[in-house]
């Protein structure tokens, strides 16, 4: 591994930096923007009254910095300069005059001048190294962000082998439908994808973490593969969007946009795409399956596996069984379409 060494811009040359295109946050180990503005301005708070904030770690690519650790820092640094928020929930600030000031409510220009400059020429530590591999790269990740309460979803995207394939599947349309950009930010689309992959193409339908973690850990996803989850992703937007247009489907459209109930009935929606059942058809089983008043679906067995031991092996196979025995007999009681049983 290549060695690490220091360096200390200011905040301007870091802005200069995401500005020129010269600092980017695309490595696939990165989380979305999830700080909110509380958490922003005591950042700016910190860098204000002289408190060091922690060094950003990045991986040097042909003269571009590609941020490993610090992705909330630095763009924190470049919105607040260039106006993005104000600042709110911090102490006051005690001048070198002794003068006293709230900087709540104050953008970076709404700050005294005095403030603006110390904040631009204020330095801190970036660390790089020069052409780190993904593998590298995310094994950086994991040992900075140790103890820290990276989410279930983010712990297993930093150690899943084929990363950037799983990042490039959760760019699909669908989440930006059924997902708020809070939930992006945080991955969440990611969490979709990973378990999708589990109970399609894995040994075990087990969701726990770990058994997430064994598994993408090893695998290389193929190119089928990858084309049959985004024939999937397809078919799943189009049920989402028929959905969306009836308010008396309220219920199944939010269900279906719950992890647990996307993931157990996309081998359903695998099977129909094998037996050529078409998206409307699939659409009116969803509506049918989720139709009771007082319950989650209309079969007893999908319900008892719903409670306790939600992600284990047995539970999820549960659910799938079925799920799928209820859309076959649904199909057949059409009476007009011929099952690959």
């Amino acid at each position: 591994m290549n060695k690490f060494m220091p360096t200390n811009p200011t905040i301007q040359m870091v802005c200069d930096y995401i500005k020129n295109n010269q600092m980017s946050f695309d490595n696939p180990v990165q989380r979305g923007l999830v700080w909110d503005k509380a958490e922003k301005s005591l950042l700016i708070h910190s860098i204000l009254i002289g408190i060091p904030i922690q060094p950003i770690y990045a991986n040097r690519i042909k003269f571009i910095y590609d941020v490993i650790d610090g992705q909330q820092r630095c763009t924190t640094f470049h919105e607040f300069i260039n106006g993005g928020f104000a600042l709110i929930g911090v102490p006051d600030i005690n001048l070198e005059n002794g003068e006293v000031i709230n900087i709540n409510g104050c953008k970076y220009d709404q700050l005294p001048n005095l403030l603006q400059s110390q904040l631009l020429t204020y330095t801190i530590i970036l660390y790089y190294a020069e052409n780190l591999s993904q593998k590298e790269v995310q094994e950086i990740y994991i040992r900075l962000n140790n103890g820290k309460p990276l989410s279930p979803v983010e712990t297993i995207k930093a150690q899943t082998l084929d990363v950037v394939k799983i990042n490039k599947l959760s760019e699909h349309k669908l989440f930006d439908l059924i997902m708020n950009k809070k939930s992006r930010n945080a991955s969440s689309d990611i969490g979709f994808v990973q378990q999708s992959y589990m109970v399609l193409f894995s040994e075990t339908f087990c969701l726990r973490k770990s058994n997430i973690i064994q598994v993408m850990k090893t695998i290389n996803i193929t190119d089928d593969q990858i084309e049959l989850l985004n024939e999937l992703f397809n078919l799943y937007y189009q049920i989402f969007i028929l959905l969306k247009k009836n308010v008396s489907h309220k219920k199944p459209y939010n269900l279906l946009k719950k992890k647990i109930h996307f993931v157990s009935l996309i081998p359903v929606l695998k099977y129909g795409l094998e037996n050529g059942i078409d998206y409307h058809t699939t659409t009116n089983w969803i509506i049918n399956f989720f139709s009771p008043i007082n319950e989650t679906t209309i079969n007893v067995d999908y319900n008892d596996n719903l409670s306790s031991s939600t992600n284990s092996s047995k539970s999820v196979q549960a659910r799938i069984n079925a799920a799928q025995k209820d859309f076959e007999e649904f199909i057949v009681s059409k009476g007009d379409i011929q099952l690959t049983i």
